[in-house]
């Protein structure tokens, strides 16, 4: 029952994934589909569009990597008491990883996340923390080149 509504959402998902996209004449040559939500990248228009699932709601947003200054993944833990190390490892506190995207022009940062422990299986740790910095490398990759560009100065 669980697969059929997860395969289900996820048909919407995209469905409206694709509809934002058309709408918004994106031609995105890289996208991915998580369990509730969908990146996709127009490396073209330096445009990354994301769709998440809240129930039976699809949220867009897109970010304007032109206007990104950093791109880097986060790794959020729980408190630790000071003899939390003895019977435990680091991650069995990881509370989240994400991706946060600071602006050039100083807007509130965004917070793109890939795991939460309230909403993900622990053993999905390693798998999408990997498609975090993947992510991470290629917004970067795009990012990088527009912040060297050399400024002119008038005469």
């Amino acid at each position: 029952m669980y697969k059929i509504k997860l395969k289900e959402n996820i048909s919407r998902m995209l469905l409206c994934f694709r509809k934002s996209a058309s709408l918004h004449s994106l031609s995105l040559i890289s996208q991915e589909v998580f369990h509730n939500k969908i990146i996709g990248l127009d490396k073209d228009k330096k445009k990354l569009l994301i769709i998440e699932s809240n129930g039976l709601e699809y949220e867009s947003k897109f970010i304007d990597l032109t206007e990104v200054k950093t791109c880097r993944l986060k790794r959020i833990y729980y408190a630790i008491k000071a003899d939390g190390f003895r019977n435990r490892k680091l991650n069995d506190y990881l509370s989240a990883v994400t991706l946060e995207f600071h602006f050039i022009n100083n807007k509130h940062p965004f917070v793109l996340d890939f795991y939460k422990t309230q909403s993900n299986f622990i053993y999905k740790t390693i798998d999408l923390e990997k498609k975090a910095r993947k992510w991470e490398t290629v917004v970067s990759s795009i990012i990088t080149p527009l912040q060297t560009k050399p400024i002119k100065i008038p005469a």
